[in-house]
């Protein structure tokens, strides 16, 4: 839209260049004249927006645009305000504090997603996570690592997720989590740090001043050690 609305303004700049069809002067002149008669606008510019009133349900979640969306730092079933502009949607609280906002579904625009807040709850309700809007925004390999156990385990593996994403990036703990076994976590978090930091080995130097006849000499060190050797006299 603002790629269009640039083209647009300079369409209209250029057109201003061009005689009137009736009174035969450039559009330009006339606009100068035209300008000494507008009102002032106002200082304050109108904001065109639909308000609305709405309950989160038990994990926190708010409809908007016919989608569950995670609010982060609402509590279960608290009411908040929900601001739809044209092209965004603000997430107010009582003191009509921005909580969050996020584009409308038709600007194509990726909806900043915070995991890390996301799972906080289900960490003491695990058993949730197989009803939250949480699952939509989880890779599948990273989905399935939660789903596939059940209480305590699933506790661990969810608090093992928040942990990492402090460090690493939901990308990265999904390769992590395709590449090897789940079922050592320990030894997960030495795999991300691999992927993230992998071994360099250094190409072999380019020598061009040794003599080529001891390039690749292996030299006999037996012969040292018998250098080494020392009797014992009494």
């Amino acid at each position: 839209m603002e790629h269009l609305q640039k083209i647009i303004n300079q369409q209209a700049l250029d057109d201003l260049r061009r005689p009137h069809y009736a009174k035969r002067v450039l559009q330009k002149d006339l606009w100068e004249q035209e300008k000494i008669k507008l009102l002032v606008l106002p200082l304050v510019p109108y904001e065109a927006f639909r308000l609305e009133f709405v309950k989160a349900n038990g994990y926190g979640e708010v409809l908007i645009d016919q989608k569950t969306v995670k609010i982060p730092s609402i509590r279960s079933h608290e009411r908040v305000w929900v601001k739809y502009w044209w092209n965004k949607v603000d997430v107010l609280n009582d003191d009509y504090e921005v909580l969050i906002t996020l584009p409308r579904g038709y600007m194509d625009e990726p909806v900043p997603v915070d995991l890390q807040t996301l799972l906080q709850p289900l960490y003491s309700k695990p058993k949730a996570l197989d009803y939250s809007s949480v699952l939509a925004f989880l890779p599948r390999q990273t989905k399935a690592f939660l789903q596939s156990v059940e209480g305590k385990s699933r506790k661990t593996r969810i608090g093992w997720i928040i942990r990492m994403l402090k460090t690493y990036q939901i990308e990265e703990i999904e390769r992590c989590l395709t590449q090897e076994n789940q079922d050592d976590a320990s030894r997960l978090e030495h795999v991300l740090y691999r992927l993230r930091h992998p071994e360099i080995i250094p190409a072999p130097m380019k020598d061009s001043r040794t003599p080529s006849v001891f390039v690749g000499y292996q030299p006999n060190l037996t012969r040292y050690d018998q250098l080494q050797r020392t009797e014992v006299r009494k």
